[in-house]
């Protein structure tokens, strides 16, 4: 007998508030963060400022895509679903949204790369293949991104399928929008998404335990007072990347789990794309925090503004004083 899922946790209606409230929060969090990279940047970290502008573009625009362009409402573990945004065009969005999840993975060995091109390996090996091989991973990412979206299988057809392989058909209506059907198994799609994260991963550990490694060792090419800087910098960046590392790999394997292990819940799939809708917000929060120039500005613009408001307050308080003593 079937019970459907009628819990407002797996509605598309929570999905569509829950992204309307999130898009709400990112305008002012991600602008002022893309402030702070373009405009309070010192000097020293010159260098790396409009690569981590690059992460910040594409973690924004992820961001966009999941919770105001597209809004995925997917039937893990079966690759279908809805797209509830404001264009209604899933295929489209989809495709998007992978290639803007590994636009930010790659935007993060970029930094990494080039914080140990610039302090350890200016004058190694790598100096001189560094450019050929990136650019060799970066065609093998994109190429492998495409090869899901050459096999869409017939989408009337692939619906039926879709409907019939449901234990327990969905109780919501989702209006005239038209399910979108990615695969008829999700055999293949994960093979692609486990082949990406085994391309990004090697040399993502790769650029981060070098510089680690040459940053405790002290073999750098500049000097010391620079390279105290760049330790900060380095530091911070990790902190930055590792959270945001998490916030994509947490939903990525929760996917992975959901297809291998065939199970549904649609709240689960819900809150599985809110997380990763709201990795920006927090990357960008922890990007300020880490970063001694950016946490600086922040605070003395707080501070400025509470101290106008103390002396506001007392002058107010003291001009109040001195008309009751005239009185």
């Amino acid at each position: 007998m079937c019970f459907p899922d009628t819990s407002y946790l797996s509605s598309p209606d929570f999905l569509i508030k829950s992204s309307h409230i999130l898009v709400c929060v990112d305008a002012p969090i991600l602008s002022y963060g893309a402030y702070c990279i373009l405009f309070k940047t010192p000097d020293p970290m010159s260098s790396i400022k409009w690569l981590m502008f690059n992460l910040h573009f594409f973690s924004t625009m992820l961001d966009l895509t999941l919770s105001f362009f597209g809004i995925p409402y997917i039937f893990l573990p079966l690759l279908g679903g809805y797209g509830l945004g404001i264009i209604d065009s899933p295929q489209t969005w989809i495709h998007v949204g992978v290639s803007l999840v590994v636009a930010v993975d790659t935007s993060i060995i970029l930094i990494y790369e080039n914080r140990y091109y610039i302090l350890y390996a200016r004058d190694s090996f790598w100096a001189r293949v560094r450019k050929p091989c990136l650019t060799l991973m970066f065609l093998a990412l994109i190429s492998l991104c495409q090869i899901p979206f050459l096999m869409i299988p017939e989408q009337d057809t692939a619906r039926k399928l879709f409907m019939d392989s449901l234990s327990c058909p969905s109780a919501y209506s989702f209006g005239d929008r038209k399910m979108f059907v990615l695969a008829s198994s999700p055999q293949y799609p994960l093979l692609f998404l486990i082949a990406g994260f085994c391309i990004l991963s090697p040399p993502a550990l790769s650029f981060f335990t070098l510089t680690f490694y040459h940053l405790i060792k002290g073999t750098s090419t500049v000097s010391r007072r620079t390279q105290q800087l760049q330790r900060q910098v380095i530091i911070a960046l990790t902190f930055q990347s590792s959270f945001l590392v998490a916030c994509l790999d947490g939903p990525f394997f929760a996917v992975v789990a959901t297809i291998v292990f065939q199970y549904h819940y649609q709240g689960l799939n819900n809150m599985i794309f809110i997380l990763l809708a709201m990795h920006g917000i927090g990357s960008t929060i922890v990007m300020v925090l880490v970063h001694r120039p950016y946490r600086d500005f922040t605070f003395s613009g707080i501070r400025g503004r509470c101290g106008k408001q103390i002396l506001n307050k007392s002058r107010s308080i003291t001009s109040t004083v001195a008309l009751i003593k005239l009185v």
